[in-house]
């Protein structure tokens, strides 16, 4: 595998791994504020980064989800490349204006939140998209006229703009951050990359390219967001849980979703497994019965399905609180 534009990006001698290719926006209580024009504005110069890069191959032993950092709390992939025709039925706004050049180009986006530096500060947003970007066109698609400036760390060129911070790895992957000092998280993105933990990172992405993920650590990231709104009272007490789901979205707007669920004990996990046979088809608003088993502390969840009409209401509810 290879980094592209190395040349441009002053790769240091001893290099960085290349990035392996492995093949529903949420609230604002999620994410950082930032204005619609703002952000559309630091997004929409990524459209220029197309074009070619001959570089020198390295390890192929990275993975785009080392970009992010270990204690990241909530995790959302868009398979665009796959499920680009439902995701654009679902969330017809993302694809609109300044936004739409920018996913015509992107075969995955990882979205990624970690909570606040200091308590009531504002948490941290990560993308990692991959696509059809390279270093050969970054300079002239983010210059210095336009608010950009060139900054280096470990002899690494990155781009920042106020609070949003970009990095180009190898196959047209981006590392973008929005945050109060992106030069730090430029640098230990890099780290991560150069030399991962020995265990494995704790966060993994679809190994099918046409599967999306959500994964949460604490029930409260969804809870003091949009889809809390929808959780009946007897039920969120129950909901000290993280979880992790793949779905796939048919080019009608259909969903279909399963996963698991990690209660902290197995006294929770029983009862959460008695309230969401009864409640969850209720929340879904369908009349299919998703199957619902218990092992221990885990419950698993298939066969999770919602018609286009109910999945638009969640994301638009979820979009108008993000943006």
């Amino acid at each position: 595998m290879q980094w592209a534009g190395a040349t441009d990006l002053d790769m240091p001698a001893t290099g960085v791994p290349a990035v392996r290719r492995s093949t529903a926006w949420p609230a604002t209580a999620w994410w950082p504020a930032v204005s619609t024009p703002v952000l559309l504005s630091l997004l929409a110069v990524l459209l220029l980064l197309t074009g070619c890069a001959t570089v020198p191959d390295l390890s192929p032993d990275a993975d785009p989800v080392q970009l992010l950092p270990h204690h990241t709390e909530l995790l959302i992939t868009l398979p665009l490349s796959e499920q680009r025709a439902g995701i654009e039925t679902v969330a017809p706004e993302l694809f609109e204006g300044d936004l739409r050049p920018i996913l015509n180009r992107t075969a995955r986006m990882t979205v990624g939140r970690t909570p606040p530096r200091i308590p009531g500060g504002v948490p941290t947003l990560h993308l990692v998209i991959e696509g059809g970007f390279s270093a050969n066109s970054l300079r002239f698609g983010l210059p210095r006229r336009h608010g950009w400036s060139r900054e280096r760390v470990m002899g690494v060129r990155w781009y920042r703009s106020g609070d949003f911070g970009v990095l180009l790895l190898d196959d047209g992957v981006l590392y973008a951050v929005l945050a109060e000092h992106p030069e730090s998280h430029i640098r230990a993105a890099l780290l991560r990359m150069m030399h991962p933990a020995p265990g494995g990172h704790p966060l993994s992405l679809p190994a099918a390219r046409d599967a999306g993920r959500i994964w949460w650590g604490s029930s409260d990231v969804l809870l003091d967001g949009g889809i809390g709104a929808h959780i009946p009272p007897q039920l969120r007490s129950m909901l000290d849980v993280s979880g992790q789901f793949d779905y796939a979205i048919s080019p009608s707007g259909r969903l279909l979703m399963g996963g698991e669920l990690h209660a902290r004990s197995e006294t929770s996990a029983r009862a959460l497994n008695v309230s969401l046979r009864v409640l969850l088809p209720q929340i879904l608003r369908t009349s299919e019965r998703p199957n619902i088993t218990r092992d221990g502390t885990t419950l698993r969840i298939v066969n999770i399905q919602m018609e286009p009409d109910v999945v638009r209401g969640w994301v638009e509810e979820l979009l108008e609180d993000f943006l």
